[in-house]
């Protein structure tokens, strides 16, 4: 997961863990100029 956000910091992409049993975790956006913000706002 470290490595994974640091790349998507660093190329400003989108995160999107899953857990094992397929389920999304936390998505991420690092992107400068996201159309669609995440709504999550404690992170």
């Amino acid at each position: 997961m470290k490595w994974g956000r640091e790349i998507a910091k660093k190329e400003g992409l989108e995160l999107i863990p899953h857990c094992k049993d397929g389920r999304i975790q936390n998505p991420n956006s690092y992107g400068i100029n996201d159309s669609c913000p995440p709504r999550d706002t404690k992170h």
